[in-house]
């Protein structure tokens, strides 16, 4: 009778939060084993690996035939167990890994000591849990990470909640308990994809706010701020706090990262910013990377835009208020999709073709291809002297920049319509000339020094 309650307790355990448990291929390995659990319509792998011990030996297994206490762990696949030593040396620590973030929010832990021979001795390392158990047979006063627990013949479960934060992964270390380490347990987990607006988890500054992602497998509860910020350069973290009687009730934190995506200029170059239409949308290691380029004033670039998949409109998207100009370099391979028009920043990115457009003969083999809007500057220059007038207008500053990002010539006078500026010390090249009028719009052309 004892057995049947035993098993009893655990179905119905499985039952109330199943929809998130990490289910285990029930295959013996030795000291290994796989599991998977589906959130959100996406797949999430988890590893269980011990680790060797001077001369433990605990391999994981679903079914000791003859062994009663151990009848609960080959009741379901959400249940592994593992046997640890008798009497040699230390156990083989467990580490479970993940292939994406998760909070843990429910651990169990169950005692199979093979009729109360041995206590188990371990503690967590890697994670911290919001709870405190301490279920009978278990001694320990403090039950998260770092605190050693023995269990002693318990009939149920003990359970943790709510891990405090993501984890890739995380360990249990066996500990001594008489001169030996014993690993007589079964367990289960019950998981949570950390929640994200996209795969990065970062927004533009003033871009329309993204909608709240769906929690697990439609965990209904609220948010905390209600809406999300794109207002506020920085970091802002949001907490989901589930509705009573959901399947989970951890509470869960996801951090948005917003960032200016509407700088003045970008030049691009292969290989760094090379991108397909599969490239992030924003990309904090390389802000360059991306599929969708914006800027108040330029892009140059000369990068590759490689091959992604044939979603109809669904390129790489290039604007600048001024001109995008696609170098030498540049260049769009057989099959990628690519667009680039003169458009500010407005986060529109529609995929739209473009006008022919003319091609710019430099040298031989090398052409530039200038997508612009129409401009007040005229450039002209003559013994190496650069003339610029602006056509009914005043500027309130003058730049020139070279390719690499380098400001060769700065004049902030205010009411100017007319330059003239020695470049003999330019390096043969192209340059690009902008100025900001009085009502605070930038104009830029392209200068080439041959």
């Amino acid at each position: 009778m004892k057995n049947l309650y035993l098993i009893m307790i655990f179905l119905c355990i499985s039952k109330s939060y199943s929809q998130q448990y990490v289910t285990w291929n029930p295959v013996q390995t030795g000291t290994q084993i796989s599991g998977s659990v589906i959130i959100g319509g996406q797949t999430i792998n988890v590893d269980g690996i011990q680790l060797a011990g001077v001369n433990g030996n605990n391999p994981i297994e679903f079914n000791s035939p003859g062994d009663t206490q151990n009848l609960v762990v080959s009741e379901t696949n959400q249940v592994f167990g593992t046997f640890g030593p008798n009497n040699d040396g230390n156990s083989r620590d467990l580490v479970f890994n993940f292939s994406q973030p998760v909070y843990v929010t429910r651990y169990n832990m169950h005692d199979i000591d093979r009729q109360n021979w041995w206590n188990d001795s371990f503690f967590f390392n890697g994670i911290n849990f919001t709870n405190n158990p301490a279920p009978n047979g278990i001694n320990t006063n403090v039950f998260l990470g770092g605190a050693q627990a023995t269990m002693e013949n318990f009939n149920s479960p003990a359970s943790w909640f709510c891990s405090d934060s993501p984890v890739s992964s995380f360990r249990i270390n066996y500990q001594t308990t008489g001169g030996l380490t014993h690993a007589y347990l079964g367990y289960s987990m019950q998981v949570l994809l950390s929640p994200s607006i996209n795969d990065t988890n970062t927004i533009c500054l003033s871009s329309t706010p993204p909608l709240f992602p769906v929690v697990g497998n439609n965990i209904v509860g609220t948010w905390s701020p209600s809406f999300i910020n794109t207002n506020t350069i920085g970091d802002l973290t949001y907490t989901f706090t589930p509705n009573a009687g959901q399947p989970i009730q951890c509470p869960i934190s996801m951090t948005v990262t917003v960032v200016d995506c509407c700088l003045p200029n970008a030049i691009l170059s292969s290989p760094n910013e090379d991108v397909t239409n599969l490239s992030p949308f924003v990309f904090l290691t390389n802000p360059l990377a991306v599929r969708h380029l914006e800027r108040s004033d330029f892009i140059i670039a000369s990068n590759i835009i490689g091959i992604g998949d044939n979603v109809f409109q669904n390129g790489v998207v290039y604007h600048a208020e001024n001109f995008v100009e696609l170098t030498p370099g540049f260049e769009a391979l057989f099959g990628s999709q690519f667009a680039a028009y003169p458009q500010g920043c407005s986060e529109d990115f529609t995929y739209r073709n473009t006008k022919p457009i003319e091609k710019e003969v430099i040298a031989e083999n090398e052409a530039f291809v200038n997508l612009t809007k129409p401009s007040i500057l005229k450039l002209y220059s003559q013994n190496d002297i650069l003339k610029i007038s602006l056509i009914d207008m005043y500027a309130n500053n003058l730049t020139i920049v070279s390719l690499d990002g380098k400001t060769l010539h700065q004049d902030n006078s205010n009411e100017k319509d007319y330059y003239e500026i020695d470049i003999s010390n330019y390096a043969k090249g192209v340059y690009i000339v902008s100025t900001v009028i009085g009502n605070g719009q930038i104009y830029s052309e392209k200068f080439i020094k041959k």
